[in-house]
């Protein structure tokens, strides 16, 4: 059997592990697990045992795997949060200029 297992740079990685605290931390935990999958797997950790660490379907976790291999963080599902984490931090930079949602 092959092992499809991620290699991440080690500034992707530590962002990813960043983003996946981030995410915990905001309650975004949809968020955290997709990340800690793909953090998991570039660690050698199969599908078959993502599922079970995760508590997630194993088509679920593939899926998620072939998601960030292909298009990186913005091909997770449930991204739209990270996206407003962006635009939040962007708007703390903007001297006092907020968006009004």
């Amino acid at each position: 059997m092959l092992r499809r297992m991620l290699q991440l740079h080690p500034s992707t990685y530590q962002r990813l592990i960043r983003l996946s605290k981030e995410a915990e931390k905001d309650g975004a935990y949809r968020v955290a697990k997709r990340l800690r999958a793909v953090i998991l797997n570039s660690q050698g950790h199969i599908i078959g045992e993502l599922a079970k660490i995760l508590q997630a379907p194993r088509s679920r976790v593939s899926l998620w795997r072939q998601q960030y291999q292909a298009e990186g963080v913005d091909g997770l599902p449930a991204i739209p949060y990270l996206v407003l984490l962006r635009v939040s931090r962007y708007c703390q930079t903007c001297q006092g200029f907020a968006l009004q949602w």
